[in-house]
This record gives C-alpha cells, structure tokens and sequence, in this order.
C-alpha cells in the first residue's frame, strides 16, 4: 500500500526583471518584470503597482512588459496572490526610470 501526503504551503514570491536589476532603466527601452509564486495548491500572481492595477496589462505566464518604458512607470510594484490559506504579497520592488537626457547640441559662434 502507498500513501501520498498532499503539504499544503503559502506562496513565496520570485521577482526577476530584464534587464536585470542594478542595469539603470531609461526611458524608451522595454523593460519585463516576471513574477513566480510557488505555493500548493498553486496560486497565480498578480501585479499591483501602488496598490492599483498596473499600466501595463499583465500576461497569463506572469510577466508585465513595457516595450517602451516612461517615467510615469516608475513607482512601487508588488505581486499578490490570492491561495486557500488568505490573500499574501512580496515585497515591494521600487521601479526607477530615468530621464533620457539629450545631449546639447552645440553651434559654432
């Protein structure tokens, strides 16, 4: 006789982003946030950003993306997941985007 023992646990949350972090995000460039949650029974995530939805829609697998990303992006984002054992969140995940800055240009005087 066997006996399968089903262990049910509360999510952990896996927050990655292309580029990676520590690469400065200026504006323009596409950006990917994924978030993965492990947890049983599995659970799906959901992006907030400030406790709103985000600006960008997410996708099924998980991932926002920005194929051009702006200032106005930039803010706290978290992922969420609702589980049979309550409502949890990762921490939150501080997006910066940068000015573009243009370089001057320059006339001969």
């Amino acid at each position: 006789a066997s006996l399968l023992l089903d262990v049910q646990y509360t999510p952990s949350f896996s927050i990655s982003r292309l580029p990676d972090f520590g690469f400065p995000l200026r504006e323009g460039i596409p950006v990917s946030l994924k978030c993965e949650v492990d947890s049983n029974p599995p659970a799906s995530p959901v992006w907030q950003k400030d406790n709103a939805p985000p600006p960008v829609e997410q996708s099924g697998d998980g991932f926002l993306n920005f194929t051009s990303i702006r200032r106005e992006h930039g803010g706290w984002y978290k992922c969420t997941s609702r589980h049979l054992l309550g409502d949890f969140s990762s921490i939150g995940y501080l997006l910066n985007v940068r000015y573009e800055v243009s370089e001057p240009e320059l006339t001969p005087g």
